[in-house]
């Protein structure tokens, strides 16, 4: 089975949004203790259930979903985009880009444990794609958290290099010239230097010569420069 947005074409089923396989979310089983019967009967069954309706079918299933469902996954989109852009998750955008894709296809896998070998002939709830953010978003706290543990140490080698860069300058350095230096988009060395001031750095705006004219030149300097 794969989503379909409204009123639109779905792509290639061997991408995107295709999945076949479903997983199936029962109630919580206390440490220690073994799963019930029923449980593992209620598992088998659904399994069995699905891979004889889908995974041995040489037919796609497509999900149509609603205008509804469709805003929640681009609204989610937007959340996502709106903390890359301003820096939150800048760091790790390729992975933070592939979020909404694990939602939809958490939300197929929850559809299709709900309604079994029916599921293509059932729309998909709201709330199922609302329990598949929630589950998405607690992956990404947790992503997010070990990729970090990573980059802290890169970062703080990154801040050491730019000071280390713009006190060998007795004039300091431009944002120009401190991304030459490091090799990094204009938008993630402003960052780094946003990081730094104040503190470490001072941020000195210098306006252009008044018969001259032209834009503010900023420099950033060590506190004693």
């Amino acid at each position: 089975m794969w989503l379909k947005r409204p009123r639109k074409t779905p792509g290639n089923p061997g991408h995107g949004d295709n999945l076949r396989d479903a997983t199936h979310f029962l109630d919580p089983v206390e440490p220690g203790q073994p799963i019930p019967g029923s449980t593992q009967s209620a598992w088998d069954a659904c399994i069995h259930k699905l891979l004889n309706t889908y995974r041995l079918s040489s037919q796609d299933y497509p999900l149509g979903i609603s205008t509804q469902v469709h805003d929640k996954f681009n609204q989610f989109r937007r959340e996502i985009t709106k903390q890359i852009n301003d820096g939150t998750l800048y760091h790790i955008r390729e992975f933070a880009r592939r979020w909404v894709e694990f939602s939809m296809r958490i939300t197929v896998c929850l559809h299709a444990a709900t309604h079994g070998g029916v599921a293509h002939d059932r729309k998909i709830a709201a709330d199922i794609v609302e329990d598949a953010i929630s589950l998405t978003r607690w992956f990404s706290y947790h992503q997010k958290t070990y990729l970090e543990s990573g980059e802290v140490n890169h970062t703080d080698a990154m801040l050491d290099k730019i000071v280390e860069f713009v006190g060998r300058n007795p004039d300091g350095a431009t944002v120009r010239e401190v991304q030459q230096r490091i090799r990094k988009t204009a938008e993630l060395t402003r960052m780094y230097l946003d990081k730094l001031v104040p503190g470490r750095l001072t941020r000195v705006e210098m306006p252009p010569p008044k018969e001259k004219g032209g834009h503010t030149k900023v420099i950033y300097r060590l506190p004693e420069q």
